[in-house]
Formats: C-alpha cells, sequence, structure tokens
C-alpha cells in the first residue's frame, strides 16, 4: 500500500536522514527520523538504507493515514516522523 525509495548510505552518515530496517522480503518493519543508532542493512552492517523522500501510496490508504494523522493532536503532521513510521 506504500513504496519508499531509499538507497543505502554509509552507516556513519545515516544519522542525517530517515532510516529504515527490513526484513528478508524487504518489507520495512521500522523507519526512524534521524536516528542515533541507526539500522544497518541486512546484507550489510556498513550502511544503512535512507529515505529518499519519495513515497508512492494508493491514494485511498493515503487519505486514511492523512485524515487519521489530522485527528492526532500530538503529530507533527510530517511524513518522516509521524506518517511512515505508522505504517510500519
Amino acid at each position: 500500500r506504500c513504496t519508499v525509495a531509499c538507497m543505502p548510505v554509509p552507516i556513519e552518515e545515516a544519522s542525517a536522514f530517515g532510516v529504515m530496517a527490513v526484513d528478508e522480503n524487504d518489507k520495512i518493519i521500522e523507519f526512524v527520523e534521524k536516528p542515533a543508532n541507526p539500522p544497518s542493512m541486512p546484507n550489510d552492517p556498513g550502511k544503512s538504507l535512507a529515505s529518499m523522500g519519495i513515497y508512492v501510496f494508493d491514494a485511498d490508504y493515503l487519505y486514511e493515514l492523512l485524515e487519521e494523522d489530522d485527528r492526532d493532536e500530538n503529530s507533527s503532521h510530517d511524513f518522516g516522523k509521524d506518517l511512515i513510521p505508522k505504517i510500519t
């Protein structure tokens, strides 16, 4: 229902980005914005998957997420901080 474009970056640089951990099927299992300890790639512990800020959503699903986020008083209404972590 959502695809996130990402690219490998050296793990020591990954804390500057939104990064994700994926399972053996490349399904996102965690998304964190600018983490102090970024997760490494499954097959390359020296790299982390950084979000490129490009997201492809099923439109109905995106509308649901946006409406839910709009009602959340604690949300900063940011894709990387609020929406993407909810879908993992």
